[in-house]
């Protein structure tokens, strides 16, 4: 039985998919061996002949072993990534975006440590040119208070399938009632169950993936904002509340729901294009160097205290929900 499938989730990208399969193909160190590929393709049935014109090259190969699907139609990419995992008849499940490559050098590596220590999820090394993007310099367990450094962006992620499908009928539930969190990130939701139940989530010091053609986002959330936009941050931040309240009350769910309030708002924060014009005018064209990395860093640090003195009414269950 083949050990992991890299599960490829592609929107309307045949030429950037096309691009990783010939990547993987060309490198020396992936093998077919213990590998199988899964495509899922959401982009309708307008584009099926597009997309089997361009990589049926690659369905035929003697190195890639690959299992093409197609929704349809577009159904977004929660449900798309729910899918993957219904779909896997591996133990073990890599996500992979369409248009990012592949660092295949330590799959070895990372395949011996999958099959020894079984997490529930593996988060590995994610690199944009010489920064790194997601993950640490040592290997180590996730923190609860981590659960979106190690999966927010997904590709290189690898997730225990069997463990991870029995929390995806809440997700899919909560997908179907327009939650905005479920809807644009739901892998994150996948992460707090699973760091609830079994702790037993871990970065990874190998890179796995790096940036390809970087094409952007087209994930939005259920009042078809884009997902990084004000309006759905603001939004992310009420329902992120409201699952994490919804769960079992520990220390643990705590420490989540307090790095999810302050994460949260940062993000909003970043995502405020009227701030930053503010901060252009007052500063001119090219604002003070480092100024917004330490507006942001002063904010989250007023966000934390602010969430610490209101810890006892957290643990107390008088907070109210979002």
């Amino acid at each position: 039985m083949d050990t992991i499938t890299i599960g490829i989730p592609t929107y309307r990208r045949p030429d950037s998919l096309v691009k990783l399969l010939k990547h993987l193909e060309s490198s020396e160190d992936f093998t077919r061996k213990n590998t199988e590929i899964c495509i899922i393709n959401d982009s309708g049935s307008e584009y099926e002949d597009s997309y089997k014109c361009k990589i049926s090259p690659y369905l035929d190969s003697n190195k890639l072993n690959i299992r093409y699907l197609s929704n349809s139609e577009n159904i977004g990419y929660p449900k798309t990534f729910i899918r993957l995992f219904k779909e896997c008849k591996t133990d073990f499940l890599l996500l992979m975006a369409d248009d990012d490559l592949m660092v295949s050098e330590h799959l070895n590596e990372i395949l011996e440590f999958i099959n020894e220590f079984e997490p529930d999820i593996c988060s590995t090394q994610y690199f944009r040119g010489d920064h790194m993007y997601r993950g640490k310099i040592q290997t180590r367990k996730v923190k609860y208070s981590e659960f979106q450094q190690c999966n927010g962006h997904a590709p290189g992620v690898i997730y225990k399938v069997k463990n991870a499908l029995e929390f995806l009928p809440d997700i899919e539930k909560r997908i179907h009632q327009q939650c905005s969190v479920a809807s644009t990130y739901p892998q994150a939701l996948l992460c707090i169950y699973l760091l609830l139940k079994n702790n037993h989530c871990w970065f990874l010091a190998y890179p796995l993936v790096e940036r390809g053609d970087d094409m952007p986002s087209l994930i939005k959330d259920p009042e078809g904002n884009h997902y990084s936009s004000v309006a759905s941050r603001i939004r992310q931040i009420a329902d992120y509340d409201n699952f994490i309240l919804s769960l079992p009350e520990s220390e643990e769910r705590n420490i989540i729901l307090n790095s999810s309030r302050a994460s949260a708002l940062v993000r909003l924060f970043n995502a405020s294009a009227e701030l930053n014009e503010r901060m252009q005018k007052r500063y001119g064209h090219k604002p003070r160097p480092g100024l917004a990395k330490r507006i942001s860093g002063a904010f989250k640090k007023q966000v934390k205290l602010r969430l610490k003195v209101r810890n006892a009414d957290i643990s107390t269950g008088n907070l109210q929900k979002a």
